[in-house]
């Protein structure tokens, strides 16, 4: 899956010789921001490294390097792979696209082993647990709701949204976010950018559509 072959690069790129060591992961503050370290423009294959900090201006300082941070600061994931929230390593193994709800109750993908890839929720003060056990599930979403959203191509062989496990559509009318941590919830429908454009999903009927 395109998420295994991003969290390989990922390896890579983080034993570079030339890459900035990373800082102590500290929790971020309330008021934070990224700013992309240099390099090749972002894809599916190579997604970007952020240097994550707290504060602005004068203020501000370092908190981490990553690959995906969660709405609020609080939890993010190294180019390593590691999910950490409040500072402390949760899980390893983790790929890009990082969903946060209403709860604090967070959302990822985690690649057990190549090819496999399964979904994950995390709740507040609670252990990791496993959603999906089918090997091929990917870019969690969490609705406003609590509803998650993610996609797979379990069962058919054909990628499709799915909702609390039940499927929504399928290949070729489903298009996947390219970039999970663009993921936001407008109006009603969920808007991704799906690598070509901007899309929206209707949680409700499956229904995608481009963007005008």
């Amino acid at each position: 899956m395109r998420a295994l072959a991003a969290l390989a690069a990922l390896l890579v790129m983080g034993c570079a010789p030339d890459a900035q060591a990373p800082v102590e992961a500290v929790p971020a503050s309330n008021v934070h921001h990224l700013v992309r370290d240099p390099g090749p423009p972002p894809n599916d294959e190579t997604p970007p490294v952020h240097t994550l900090y707290a504060g602005l201006g004068d203020e501000a300082r370092p908190v981490a390097r990553v690959i995906s941070v969660a709405p609020g600061g609080e939890a993010w994931v190294t180019p390593a792979g590691e999910l950490v929230v409040g500072g402390r390593v949760v899980d390893t193994a983790v790929v890009p696209g990082l969903t946060r709800g209403a709860d604090g109750t967070l959302a990822y993908t985690r690649a057990e082993r190549p090819p496999v890839t399964d979904v994950y929720r995390l709740r507040p003060s609670g252990a990791p647990e496993r959603v999906t056990h089918d090997g091929r599930s990917e870019r969690p979403f969490l609705l406003p709701d609590g509803t998650l959203l993610w996609t797979s191509s379990a069962g058919t062989g054909r990628v499709g949204w799915f909702r609390e496990g039940k499927r929504l559509n399928g290949f070729p009318e489903a298009r996947v976010p390219a970039w999970p941590d663009r993921t936001r919830f407008v109006d009603g429908r969920v808007v991704f950018d799906a690598g070509d454009g901007l899309y929206t999903l209707d949680p409700a009927t499956g229904v995608v559509e481009r963007s005008p």
